[in-house]
């Protein structure tokens, strides 16, 4: 019937303010101002209008400076799909003076608002060129851009006009979104170095974004040559002005020392610890990690639990360790088995090495075991090794080769080479998958990749063994190298010389039989995690 269903536009608002959109809150917040859709509720539209004020949506905040949110009426909004056209016979008539008034309106408040009548774009524009206001003529390319106004069809070239103009008389934004459109290619061909100039003239006028935006292009080079000085001013710019991706990025920057600056990490932590109070919860993280690294536990545990408490990943692991550190034992479980239960396999290994050393935590192999074999199975190399000794030994439980089979060829998969000797105890075990040829060639391999006591331990399994089971053994060598590396060499022909009369007549000599030798300890094993 071409009236404006408001009740349907306030359930759809409802929708996007619950996931904090700021335009949804906007829009909302007028309605329910004007009881259009809803009831009327002056300070819930002001709470509304705060709302998407605080998430940086500039209407809202020019809506709320005028002191006229409650007399401002919607009108005569027709709500169309995106993209759709509102044909004329949609729009309500008006009379020329409320026309007036709308155009009027938008020329003081400067702001994206629909007021008691639909907008004449042309007289509109025409009024806010007239006024030069940079901030009318902003919106009025937004209008135009989105086809958002009953009578404003989408016209990106005219969109981009009127951006451009804005941004001659002093919008930043305006630059802001000509950057935008140049670096997406929106309406036009993507054009970074275009996009650079803009962002230049958006930042120059004291936009934030475009001033971080614009030091990220100027350290990475993008649209012309890098200018590492540049961008660190421009990003240092944003992040005094407090604005929180520019912030976390100086962190960072501070924190690896990267792109010319000296790594310092009282400044990344000052950086990191602003972004934080403002209640990012990546930005405690990271200031966490700097407390960490610079030996502040204190400092580290309390920023870790902000980020933990907020369930930033590995944030629970590195908790715990700030606490092992401190020797809080019980806290450091807590946030161990925290994120264990979560499968955060450093964490599993974390805890398992606690219940196994007993440092911090009473010790209990059982734990331990349990936590490593959880650790191994979602292919954590350490703790594959560590499994298959314990599986291999019958340690914190039953003695499992099956077991100790799978997580040491796991970790060797994964260029795990101390699992190797593991490799070579399993196959000398006296059981149904003894295989002395490849017990050897695993010990082999192991002695090739210099593993401790490896070569000891394949000549004491060289003795015991046949000619057969060493000509076996030499196959299975080869085969493994040509797997794991390193490359067996190629060797020269010698030629065998020839045996005399005398030599063949000798009688064969017996060999004695060597008494069995004590295996090798095991590799030690990896140090806590991080």
């Amino acid at each position: 019937n071409g009236e404006p269903d408001y009740k349907t536009a306030v359930s759809w608002y409802e929708k996007g303010a619950k996931q904090q959109d700021p335009e949804s809150l906007f829009w909302l917040g007028v309605l329910v101002g004007n009881g259009e859709g809803t009831l009327k509720s002056v300070k819930r539209s002001e709470q509304l209008l705060k709302q998407s004020a605080k998430l940086g949506y500039k209407p809202a905040e020019e809506l709320l400076k005028t002191g006229r949110v409650t007399v401002m009426g919607v009108g005569e909004v027709y709500q169309a799909l995106p993209d759709e056209e509102v044909p004329e016979t949609k729009i309500a008539k008006v009379d020329e003076k409320d026309v007036d008034k709308s155009a009027k309106e938008l020329t003081q408040i400067g702001k994206k608002s629909l007021t008691t009548a639909p907008i004449n774009p042309e007289r509109a524009v025409t009024e806010a060129q007239k006024e030069k206001d940079a901030n009318a003529v902003y919106i009025l390319a937004q209008l135009t851009q989105e086809g958002a106004a009953p009578t404003i069809r989408k016209n990106a070239a005219k969109a981009k006009a009127l951006y451009e103009e804005a941004g001659e008389l002093g919008s930043a934004d305006a630059y802001l979104e000509l950057a935008e459109m140049a670096y997406k290619g929106i309406g036009q061909k993507k054009d970074i170095a275009q996009a650079r100039e803009y962002y230049t003239s958006a930042a120059q006028l004291g936009n934030v974004k475009a001033q971080y935006t614009l030091g990220v292009l100027l350290l990475k080079g993008e649209g012309r040559d890098a200018d590492e000085k540049s961008g660190m001013n421009y990003l240092v710019k944003a992040a005094t002005a407090g604005y929180l991706p520019a912030q976390i990025a100086v962190g960072k920057i501070y924190h690896v020392g990267i792109l010319g600056v000296a790594k310092d990490l009282t400044k990344s932590a000052d950086w990191y610890e602003k972004a934080a109070l403002s209640g990012d919860s990546s930005a405690a993280f990271y200031a966490g990690l700097v407390y960490m690294e610079s030996g502040n536990m204190v400092k580290a545990s309390y920023f870790l639990e902000q980020a933990a408490k907020k369930n930033v990943p590995s944030a629970a692991n590195e908790l715990g360790r700030a606490y092992q550190a401190l020797g809080k034992g019980d806290q450091a479980i807590y946030w161990y088995e925290k994120a264990a239960w979560a499968e955060d396999v450093n964490a599993q290994f974390n805890l398992a090495q606690m219940y196994e050393t007993g440092v911090g935590a009473p010790q209990n192999p059982a734990k331990a075991r349990y936590w490593y074999e959880q650790a191994a199975f979602l292919g954590d190399r350490p703790a594959q090794v560590v499994a298959a000794q314990m599986a291999l030994k019958g340690i914190g439980g039953e003695k499992d080769l099956d077991k100790a089979l799978a997580f040491a060829k796991g970790a060797t998969k994964a260029k795990g080479k101390e699992a190797y000797l593991i490799l070579s105890d399993i196959y000398s075990e006296d059981s149904n998958i003894q295989n002395m040829p490849l017990a050897w060639a695993w010990a082999s391999l192991a002695a090739l990749n210099n593993v401790p006591k490896a070569k000891v331990w394949a000549e004491q399994l060289a003795e015991e063994m046949s000619a057969k089971e060493k000509a076996a053994g030499e196959k299975e060598l080869l085969a493994l190298q040509k797997q794991y590396g390193p490359k067996p060499a190629v060797k020269e022909k010698e030629e065998k010389p020839k045996e005399t009369s005398e030599e063949k007549a000798k009688p064969a000599t017996t060999k004695p039989t060597t008494p069995a030798k004590p295996k090798p300890t095991s590799p030690a094993k990896p140090a806590q995690k991080k």
